[in-house]
């Protein structure tokens, strides 16, 4: 809503002034009816401070009211959580479309504002249920926020309600299946940042078997290692990152 004051008098001409509207802050409600404007919590310039609140008087005021925009869009539902792997799936449901352009999928944390991470293809025009989902493979530690931003193809647009996931990472974490293992080893590594990680098979006496590189993601990574070739016997898996802890393996 946006309150317009022309000629300020009376009990407003020692608030307002020749500045009209300049030096006063707060929450200002229009009610039409009455003509009267209330200004919330505007410091200094309260004239009954003990309640917080300030009724002013005003000669000759426009009210102008801005309505948000509404599309021709039923959304049903929309939820978030987190998976197995530590990322964010969003999903949500339209009852009815019309004219609908795209969904963009919009992320912000406690301490950074609303960013787009992605957008989504709308169906266009529908009156059946219509399902959606969207990943978010990289969410923050902590608290997590997501809305939709609804397009249509005029470009106009309206937002969703606000959905929050909650995202703890477990501590650093690395695991392997089978155990013991004959060819195909699953490794499983959970990290608290984007790393480069050099993994290596040690043997019982100290010497490197086999290594491999891989570029982890945080959260949860898995990737799948060929051994066949080594020897039966006993190993361990070690890395680069010492918050790691080593794992023993048996090999068939």
């Amino acid at each position: 809503m946006e309150v317009a004051p022309h000629n300020a008098s009376n009990t407003a001409d020692a608030n307002a002034g020749a500045n009209g509207w300049r030096n006063i802050c707060g929450y200002v409600y229009a009610d039409k009816d009455y003509k009267f404007i209330t200004i919330v919590n505007f410091g200094n310039h309260s004239l009954y401070s003990a309640i917080g609140y300030t009724y002013i008087f005003i000669d000759d005021v426009t009210v102008a009211e801005t309505t948000p925009q509404v599309l021709p869009l039923r959304l049903l539902e929309f939820n978030g959580r987190i998976n197995a792997q530590q990322q964010s799936e969003l999903q949500w449901i339209t009852g009815s479309e019309t004219s609908t352009k795209h969904f963009e999928v919009q992320w912000r944390t406690d301490t950074k504002p609303f960013t787009a991470i992605g957008a989504v293809q709308a169906a266009g025009n529908s009156t059946t249920d219509k399902y959606y989902n969207f990943l978010h493979r990289n969410p923050e530690s902590g608290n997590n926020y997501y809305r939709l931003k609804m397009m249509d193809i005029d470009g106009r647009f309206t937002y969703s309600p606000i959905v929050k996931t909650g995202l703890s990472l477990k501590a650093n974490k690395l695991s392997v299946h089978p155990n013991p293992v004959s060819s195909a080893l699953n490794v499983m590594a959970t990290i608290e940042k984007d790393e480069m990680v050099f993994f290596r098979i040690v043997s019982n006496d100290g010497r490197t078997v086999a290594t491999n590189y891989r570029m982890l993601r945080k959260g949860s990574n898995a990737f799948s290692w060929n051994i066949s070739n080594l020897a039966a016997g006993n190993y361990f898996l070690v890395s680069t990152n010492t918050a790691l802890q080593p794992v023993h393996i048996v090999k068939q």
